[in-house]
């Protein structure tokens, strides 16, 4: 059992809420963990057959059997229940995991008052695992990706892939896309993974992918409602500077293993000869600052800029009124020359803090405006 970093959260927000939603993708450990957690809970899991026919059947029965605090697993599978939730919850505490991110508004502070509460549990980070004497290369870490079925005693990294990529689709996707379209899908899955990282063209995408750009718009809101991909947005505020800024949000793989798996990588030494090695170094970058945010209770608001003439920012953190502008370099030699954008970033925008340079390289070298940490230390960054 991985130690995870949300474990004072959500105890600390199971006993502020009577109703709490833990929300993330599949194989990250969520429901193990709340077992573990709320020991004094009954754990119900809606993906039982027989016990979902229960649910949807007899939704205010299945509240009279089981009584006292509950678990209640995939609560998406029986929406029966869910306009009797809220008055079961009157009564007990009722905490609903689920692998698709729910529809409703709910806090994420912890100090903020609610009978609704969340929690966003993610993989466990590279923070968490070497809490677990878990310390890996980067290109271990991309090859492996962060499942917690794939740090499991013995455990083959890609079978786990397989295993999370094959329930994914079967219980997940195929129910929501047209039986015709399902082998395209699986196509455009692996040009996603092709594209990690990149500015992504939504109207040009899909007519790689072949088909209606409306089409592509709902797999891409799909996957990101299962927690497989996240977008990050274009910094908003305008800058000082004649040149336009690219609207196109990046999209990254939650679990940079399942991106590495689409690129067919099957060994760790097959990482650095990848064509894509950069984008996917830089996809472990920004997911761990997402985790970081995550097992904190807070929203990430991540950021990147990229202008018409090719000057980049790779990521953009808040930090109070301002920004910390972070580039991401996946070679392991130290470079001066890495900040060069950080610089020049300063030059045409407000409220910009001292930056950094996340890279493969080990000490804490500093240049002018900008710091240089490994990429094993960005939750620093993240934690706020």
């Amino acid at each position: 059992m991985i130690k995870r970093e949300a474990s004072r959260l959500i105890s600390t927000m199971a006993e502020n809420h009577p109703l709490l939603i833990i929300a993330g993708p599949r194989c990250a450990g969520k429901s193990a963990l709340v077992k573990r957690l709320l020991a004094g809970h009954t754990y119900i899991d809606l993906e039982s057959p027989n016990i979902v026919k229960f649910a949807r059947n007899r939704p205010m029965a299945f509240f009279e059997h089981y009584r006292g605090d509950i678990i209640l697993d995939e609560f998406r599978h029986a929406p029966e229940l869910f306009r009797y939730i809220r008055g079961a919850a009157a009564k007990r505490r009722i905490v609903l995991i689920t692998s698709r991110r729910p529809s409703w508004r709910a806090p994420r502070r912890v100090t903020e008052k609610s009978a609704v509460g969340m929690v966003t549990l993610l993989p466990p980070s590279i923070k968490e695992l070497g809490v677990n004497n878990i310390c890996l290369e980067r290109d271990e870490y991309i090859y492996m990706g962060f499942m917690s079925g794939a740090y499991m005693e013995n455990a083959d990294p890609r079978k786990a892939q397989f295993d999370y990529l094959t329930v994914l689709l079967q219980r997940d996707i195929a129910p929501l896309v047209r039986v015709e379209n399902r082998e395209t899908f699986k196509r455009f899955f692996r040009l996603l993974a092709e594209r990690v990282g990149l500015a992504l063209n939504i109207g040009t995408f899909a007519e790689t992918v072949g088909v209606p750009r409306s089409v592509l718009v709902r797999w891409m809101l799909l996957l990101e409602a299962h927690f497989v991909i996240f977008r990050v947005p274009v910094y908003p505020n305008r800058l000082r500077t004649r040149t336009r800024a690219i609207r196109a949000p990046k999209f990254y793989f939650t679990d940079v293993g399942l991106a590495a798996y689409l690129l067919r990588i099957q060994t760790p030494e097959q990482v650095h000869r990848c064509h894509a090695v950069g984008n996917l170094f830089e996809n472990l970058v920004v997911a761990e600052a997402l985790k970081a945010a995550c097992n904190q209770g807070r929203n990430a608001n991540m950021f990147y800029y990229r202008n018409r003439d090719g000057f980049e920012i790779d990521l953009i953190l808040p930090s109070g009124c301002s920004v910390i502008p972070i580039e991401i370099k996946s070679s392991s030699t130290f470079n001066t020359s890495f900040a060069d954008n950080i610089k020049r970033f300063h030059a045409f925008a407000e409220n910009i803090l001292d930056g950094y340079v996340v890279y493969g390289g080990v000490g804490s070298d500093r240049v002018s405006g900008a710091r240089y940490i490994n990429f094993r230390d960005v939750w620093e960054i993240a934690r706020g």
